[in-house]
Order: structure tokens, then sequence, then C-alpha cells
């Protein structure tokens, strides 16, 4: 357009306008000043706080802008699901700022487009789920304009399920809600905001935020951000160069690079001036609300527009960044002609947000680059037509002003001027599509996208959505018919606070996070080991399978106005199963716990003295307490107490996870009646903490994972809960579980012996390399690390181990012997006692090997996923079982009765359809899985159950683990509203 002159804006209505600095910036600039204007200082770490708290994040990481953060979004995904950069593919919309697809193939990721929904111009969740492969790492959705994308909690769980992680681009949508209550940037993984001079909170131009609940993927950014530096404090730990500043020693200065990283971190400037903008940014988010239904009533009478709808679902908020029309073909002017009349004749600039992605020259396929001959438009015709909605919508869709500064009678004033454009003469279209003809028109050769270096996995993937009582299997139902009785019963007897619940009136939800006096009910299974199991604490590679045996917890919060002064509130817990009276303890108890120099002890000391005949409660009242700690103004806040009702089908002490199904029940649902929505891998580790430092039993992360997340097969590798990709077991294939009928016990001595052993032959090879071991209190479990294992045994292969370590490990040593020689005990969960003997290279040998053993086992099993299974194959996976049995044993661990059960299998050999079989769980005692074909049933009955009851002499047949059941992220929780 030479020579046309660009008329200025008037009533300030063009979008470069909308920041709004006043006195509080100004002193926030000023004290910076003062402090020497930092990069990344105190400034920053206090923004990053208090911004994770306005959006209900565990954590927030500021950098430079949000281009840079869906950067280090996208390569933290990839690093955190696949080692083996196989699965890269990222989907994203096809409409968002150009960023939103750029970072991710800067990042390294294959990138795909998902259309567009009409009229919103959010992604539309069907279309991402047809891109969905097995190479897919990672879906980007946007919350575009301010709108937070429809069924989004949804697709979370469908990707979830996948092993797929979701990125949040909110960077229209800081103050947005779903309709499911949930803020923008808490639904997803991770989650990135803009604070550019445009956007609804500003940082000086430029800025962004990051945030995440997941602590790994927090680790992973934060050293991403600052150029993967490490700095080194006196006990030889390296540490993250943000994390929380502590005197260095002589080393100072010694630092290192843990990978390829970047410089995008925030100044302290910035997050000075973003500190006083987040505390106003309700109410700039409330005047941008207050000029969309201006502008709606304005120009909903005129024929041709379509404008965004002012309703919202349930409670969601739409921020309003951007006020989007759509110009049909029934207004007299194209899209084209309506943006220039509006700025030429009227002085306002409206904008196009955004040409779809898929069109641009930079995303133009590798292929159409090949030969010289191609033209530009011939190239991208490549991609024309890849998402039509999108295409469609950019013929209409237009931005039109809207900002805290503009007035009302500036909106009047640009209402007035379209009403105009309006009733002017009709110009003819040059053909159905002119904008993306000439989009077309402006694309070259592209440049291939560079691709990432392959990198290891090191995160979970956490949030699920419940099931729908029409989606329960017939196992649950036929619990729930159980259950049912005894939540009525517990009504009518007034454990909870009315004779009404009606099941009728429930629903389902895992999204809710205000209390109310509902009845919460979850559910979790228990799990059985398939192979790993005694490697957990070790950082071993696990199979995990979820029965369909399970605990429900049903909670009620009582109101404040049922504790007096002499009736303090409580909390009552019926488990008729186990006690023929409620137990009840004061609230005072927990908060008094929590007060206390060490809480745990505490409350473990005091529940001992009221309950000195059972431990159960410990596991109740210890996932209570780590609530009240982690949330001490939500949890029993204003007098309030909890009521619980309890009831299993998971056996007690059989190795199959009685004791982390209740935890994670009790937790799920005790934390959902108080407003707190827990899952995933801070639920499962909150629970460990539980059952380690107030039942003082040692358990790995393992079993908590598995019935909160589990599948009816799932592998982890326990560093500390990273879920992988399982091939499932092929379709003639099952598991069977037999109870030996011998308890076992993870606090037992055995099992803390084994395990106490297995960390004394780390921290001996430690002393061997000359590598120095230092306690990590960073995540909820404090443990032991070094700078080359990383306190994990299974870091290290088997012929390292055989080659340089396990002659020179003491068969055996008494735990006062070790204590003198190496001076401290690396496994902050287990004693040594000084009279014991401790089996040290056995139980180091089965940490390393088994680690092995499940790794092979892996393989094997994604061969027959590939190619199908035979009886060979078969066989070898039943061969590993034996070998882990064996190797179990000689730890000192197992018993004659579940070692009869697995001769028993052995004995009959492949050629009965039984491959392999071996203990499940940790102790003395428990369970045995079995690995057979589905036609092998009968087999299994007469020849193992039978033979062992006739051997052991049982008058009844021991018992048989039929069936498998989701976690309980899955179920959720299923509410009775009273």
């Amino acid at each position: 357009m030479a020579g046309v002159t660009f008329p200025k804006s008037k009533f300030e209505l063009e979008f470069n306008q909308g920041s709004i600095y006043g006195d509080d910036e100004r002193e926030a600039i000023l004290r910076v000043f003062e402090a020497n204007a930092p990069s990344c200082g105190s400034e920053v770490l206090s923004f990053e706080k208090e911004f994770a708290e306005y959006n209900g994040n565990r954590f927030a990481i500021a950098v430079g802008n949000c281009t840079q953060g869906l950067e280090l979004a996208v390569k933290t995904a990839l690093k955190s699901v696949d080692c083996t950069g196989q699965r890269n593919e990222v989907i994203v919309p096809a409409v968002s700022w150009i960023s939103t697809a750029s970072a991710a193939a800067l990042a390294g990721a294959t990138v795909k487009f998902a259309d567009v929904a009409s009229p919103t111009v959010c992604v539309d969740t069907e279309a991402i789920k047809r891109l969905v492969t097995q190479q897919t790492a990672a879906v980007i959705v946007v919350h575009l304009y301010g709108r937070p994308v429809d069924g989004l909690v949804e697709l979370v769980a469908w990707l979830h399920e996948r092993q797929i992680l979701v990125i949040e681009d909110c960077a229209h949508a800081a103050g947005s809600i779903d309709a499911s209550g949930a803020r923008c940037g808490t639904i997803g993984d991770l989650a990135v905001f803009s604070f550019h001079q445009q956007k609804n909170m500003v940082t000086l131009g430029e800025g962004g935020m990051c945030v995440t609940n997941d602590a790994a993927l927090r680790e992973l950014m934060v050293g991403y951000r600052s150029l993967c530096a490490m700095s080194y404090d006196p006990k030889g730990k390296y540490l993250a160069i943000d994390a929380a500043a502590h005197p260095m020693g002589k080393l100072y200065w010694l630092m290192d690079f843990a990978d390829h990283g970047h410089n995008f971190r925030m100044t302290d400037m910035q997050a000075a001036v973003g500190r006083a903008q987040l505390r106003r940014l309700e109410s700039f988010n409330q005047r941008r609300r207050e000029i969309a239904h201006q502008l709606h009533r304005g120009l909903q009478a005129i024929p041709g527009l379509t404008l965004p709808s002012l309703a919202t679902d349930g409670a969601m908020v739409h921020s309003w960044h951007l006020f989007h029309v759509l110009v049909t073909d029934a207004f007299p002017l194209p899209k084209d002609e309506f943006m220039w009349a509006l700025l030429h004749d009227f002085g306002v600039k409206s904008w196009n947000h955004y040409a779809p992605m898929h069109l641009s020259t930079s995303f133009l396929p590798a292929s159409s680059s090949s030969s010289s001959s191609s033209s530009p438009s011939s190239s991208s015709s490549s991609t024309r037509g890849l998402c039509p909605v999108a295409e469609q919508l950019f013929e209409q869709y237009v931005s039109l002003p809207i900002h805290p500064r503009l007035t009302s009678d500036a909106v009047a004033y640009m209402v007035d001027a379209i009403r105009q454009l309006a009733t002017r003469p009709a110009v003819p279209r040059t053909s159905p599509t002119p904008l993306v003809d000439a989009l077309v028109a402006l694309t070259t050769t592209p440049t291939p996208p560079p691709t990432a270096a392959p990198s290891s996995p090191t995160v979970t993937i956490t949030r699920q959505q419940s099931l729908t009582s029409d989606a329960w299997d017939p196992t649950m139902h036929a619990q729930w018919a159980l259950f049912e009785p005894q939540v009525r019963q517990a009504t009518v007897d007034g454990l909870f606070s009315s004779s009404s619940a009606d099941p009728s009136s429930s629903s389902s939800s895992s999204s809710s996070s205000s209390p109310s006096s509902a009845v919460s009910i979850a559910r979790a299974p228990g799990r059985l080991d398939l192979m790993g199991g005694n490697d957990d604490y070790t950082g071993g590679l696990v199979f995990e399978c979820t029965i369909a045996e399970a605990t429900f917890v049903a909670t009620q919060v009582t109101p404040s106005t049922t504790a007096t002064a002499a009736t303090p509130p409580t909390i009552v817990v019926r488990n008729r199963q186990l006690a023929e009276t409620d137990i009840v303890v004061p609230v005072s108890l927990l908060t008094d716990a929590a007060q206390a120099p060490q809480p745990a002890q505490y409350l473990a000391q005091q529940l001992k003295k009221q309950f000195p005949e059972t431990r159960w409660p410990l596991y109740v009242f210890g996932v209570l307490l780590w609530l009240v700690m982690r949330y001490p103004t939500t949890m029993f806040g204003d007098g309030r107490g909890l009521r619980l009702l309890i009831w299993t089908q998971v056996p007690l002490n059989r190795g199959v996870s009685s004791s982390a199904s209740v935890e994670v029940a009790v937790m799920k649902a005790a934390a959902f009646a108080f407003g707190v929505a827990l899952h995933g891998e801070l639920l499962a580790t909150a629970c460990q903490w539980a059952e380690n430092e107030v039942c003082h039993s040692a358990c790995g992360l393992m079993d908590q994972m598995a019935v909160t997340l589990g599948k009816p097969f799932m592998a982890m590798r326990c560093q500390p809960a990273v879920i992988l990709p399982a091939a499932p077991l092929p379709s003639d294939l099952t598991v069977y579980a037999l109870d030996s009928g011998v308890s076992h016990e993870v606090s037992g001595v055995e099992y803390e012996a084994a395990r106490a052993a297995a960390f004394m032959g780390y921290k001996i090879i430690c002393t061997l390399e000359g590598l120095e071991t230092v306690l990590d209190t960073h995540g909820e479990i404090a443990r032991y690390t070094d700078a080359k294992y990383h306190g994990y045994l299974a870091n290290l292969s088997p012929s390292a181990f055989a080659r340089e370590f396990e002659h020179r490990l003491p068969e055996t040593m008494t735990g006062h012997d070790y204590l003198q020689t190496y001076g401290v005990h690396v496994d902050p969960a287990t004693p040594v006692l000084p009279d014991h003997v401790y089996h040290i290279r056995a139980n180091t040998r089965y940490a390393v090997k088994e680690n092995n053993r499940v790794t092979v086992f892996s393989q094997l099993l994604k061969g027959c996923a590939a190619s199908g299974g035979d009886v060979a194959t078969y066989a070898q996976l039943g061969e590993l079982m034996y070998q882990s049995h064996d190797a179990y044993t000689e730890c000192g661990l197992g018993s004659t009765a579940t070692s009869l059960i697995v001769e028993l299998v052995r004995a009959l050999g492949p050629g009965s359809g039984l491959f392999g079989a071996k203990i499940t769980g940790g102790g003395a005692g428990g369970t045995v899985a079995i690995l057979g074909l589905q036609t092998a049933k009968a087999t299994f009955e007469a020849a193992v159950v039978d033979a062992y009851a006739q051997k052991r002499g049982l008058a009844e047949k021991p018992y048989v683990f039929v069936g498998s059941s989701l976690g309980a992220d899955a179920f959720g929780i299923h509410e009775w509203r009273l």
C-alpha cells in the first residue's frame, strides 16, 4: 500500500495503548533501583510465589516473555515423556500467535495442527484426538481471546490415559476460569502466561510466567531457564542456580552445566512491576468485562456480525483479553475492507488474531522445498485445506480494541463507527477465500525446523477425571452394592449429618474445589507387583497390576456450629471391619502435632498411647496430618470437624497394598471434603510420607502411585515416579494371583533389614568411588543422593556392579560394624539395628539385577506387541519371574508358603500354560503372582490352588484374586448431596 497514510487512532482505540501504570508501579521500580536492579533476584522469587498462590499452582517460574516460556514448557515435556526421542510430536491449534507453534518447533518437536471450533476459534478437542498417534508427546491448548477451551478437563483425562502431557497457553487467560471452576493454568500439566504490553497485566513491555503443580517439571524448567547451570555447595551437591540460596564453601565459584539451556530469566524490575499489576488484575479484568458487555449491547442488532457469547457455562469466567467478531458474508464489507475503513475513516485500529499457523512459510512441509521449481503458492498448497474451519473463520474474525484505559465514550464511538459501516454499499467478494489466497501468495520456501536431542524421562502423568457411575464395571457396581447400605446406615446412625442421603442425586466430579455438606466418596484399589516390587526404593523399573478389590472411604465435614468450648471439634472414624466402636479424636491432636518440632513422631506417639492394640489409625491420621501441615488454613478451619466411613475388600497383610489403598482413598476423600483436589504424584507422595514418617513403614512410592494412577497394567521407573508407556500383556495371557495365607508386613524386620542392607551397599559403593552422599530435603520425602547414581542403585549397570563392586561388598555385616566403618545410614526410612546381621551383598545385587530383569521383561513385552507372542517368549518372561523370586528369597525375604506356590508352578513347566511365578509385595509371606494363558485357568485351579491347599492342609481353598480395576484418580470423587 505505497503512498497510503496510516491515520492515528482515536480515544486510545488501539491495542498497544492498554498498559496502565500508577504509583504502585513507580514505587516498585524505585525499590528495585535502590537494590541495584538485579536479574532474577528476590523480587522474582516473590512474584513467582504470589502468582502461584493467585492462580492455584504449586510452582511458578518467571521468564522473559511468553514465547520463552512456551519453549521451556515444550522442551520440558519432551524430556519428561520419552528418553528415546521417538515421541516428539506436539499438537497445537491452527489459530494462535505464531509463538505457540514456533516455540514447540524450536524445542525440537514435530508440530501438528488441530482445527478450531466455530464460532469461538478455540481449538476443537475432537480434532486433537484425531491427530494423536503413538509418537504424540504433548498437546498445547490455547485459551484464545481469554475464553477457556471447551471440554478441556475431559480432554486432559483422555490424553493422560495415553501418557500425553498437556500445556496450556494462557497468554490471553490471566484470571480466566474454566466451566468446572478450575483456573486456566491448573488443568493441564504445564501452563504459560504472557505479560506483554497488550495483555491483561503487564511487566514493562515483556514478561511471562510458567506454572505447574509437578515438582519434577518445575525443576527441569528452572534449569533450562538458566542455562542448566548448577552451583556447588559445601556438601558437594550441585544445585540449580535459581534454587534457594545457602552459604557456599571454598568452591562457591564452581559451576557445571547439566544440559543445553537458555537465558530466559526475568529481571527484578519486571517482577516488581508484575507484583503491583497482579494486585490490580481483577479490577483490570472487571473493566474488560464491562467493555465487552457495552460492545455486545451496541453491536448485537447489526446484521452480518456474529458476536462472542456473553453466556458462560458453569463457573466459567472469561478474561476478555480480546473481543472478536465474525464479519460474515451478510455484512456489506468483507473483513479486509471492514478493517481498513474502520481505521482510515474512523481511526479505530482493529486487528487480526491470528492467521492460521499451518499456512505460514515457517511450517510448510519440508518436502515442498525439495524442488527449486516449486512456486511459493504451490508449495503452500500442500498445507492448505489441512484445517478447513480455521481457514474459513480466518476470512471473518476481527478483534476490536478492548483494554481498561478505554472510556465508555470511546467504546460508544467505536460502536457508532461500525454501525455506519453496516449502512455502506456492499463490496463484492473476489473469491470464497480471498484472505487465504493472499496469505498463500506471501509464503516462501521454508527451512526445516531444528530437532532436539533425545533426553531422559523425569515426570509422571498426574491429573485424571472421574468416572460416572454409568462407566463403572460390574465389579465396581457389586462393591457399591455392599458399601451403599453402610453409607445409608451411617447417615441414620448420625455419623453423617442427614438421614436422607439419596444416591440418585450423586454427582461425579474431580474438579470441584469448594467444601460442602455432601458426603464425598473415594475408591482406591489394591495392586500386585508383576515385576520389580522390591526395587522401587532403589530407583528400579516396576510393572504393577491393579486388582479388583478396593477400599471405599466416605467423608463429611461437620460445621463449626456443632463445636463449642465444652465440645471441641472432633474427627470420627468408623471401620467396622477392624473396630467395633468408632474412633474419636479431637481435631486439636492434628493441629498440635503440626506445630510440634517432630510432627509425625508426636502424632504416632499420641495414637499409640490411645490405641495401643492396633496400627490402622496411624494410616488414617497420618494422611490427615499431612493435609493439616500442607493446608493449615483450609483443613479444619473455623472449628470444623470430619467424619469418615472406611470399608475395604483388600485383604490385610497379603502384599497387595491394603495400606496404600486406605491411605489414598482417605486422603483423596478428606481433602476434597475441605475443597482441596489432590491427584497424581502429589497425592501418592503425600501418602508415602504418612506411611514412612507416621506409620514407620519403609515403603517406596510404587504402591501409592499404582493405586492412585494405576491401570490393569502399568510401568513405572521409581526415580521417583515416572510413568512409562507400557506394552500391554498379549491378549492370550493373564495374571493369576494366589494368597498364601501367610501374613506379610512392610514394617516387619525382614523387609526393613533387606531395604537397609541395599542402602548400606549403595553407601559402600559411593565410598569406594569417592562419591559424597548428601541428604536432599527438597522433595516431600527426604532421601540421600550423589553426583553419579543420584541415589539409585538401579542406575548402576549389572556388568559394572559385577566387575567393580560385587566382590568388594561384604557378604554380611552387623549394624554396629557398618556404622563404625561408614558413619551414616543413607536411608531415612529404616533404622540400623546394632546387633542385626545385614545381607549387604545379596540385597545390593538384587537392586541392580532386578532393574535389569524388569527392563528385559519390558522389551520382551514390546516385542510381543509388535510381532505377536509365542510360548517360547512367554517362557522367557516366566523365567525372569522365577529369577526375581529366587533373588528375593536370597535377600532373606519371602516364606516357605510363597515359595511352595512358586515351585508348584515351576514344576508344571511352560507346557502347562503357566510360565512363571513370583512373590508380590515386600516382606515375608503374602501373595504370589503367576503369568499364564487365559486357557490355563483349570490347570491353575487344580494343579496350583488345590495342590497348595492340600500340601498346606488347609480346610478351605486359599483366596484367588480375579480381575483388575482403575486407580483412585480415574474413579474421582462421587458425592451424595444431603
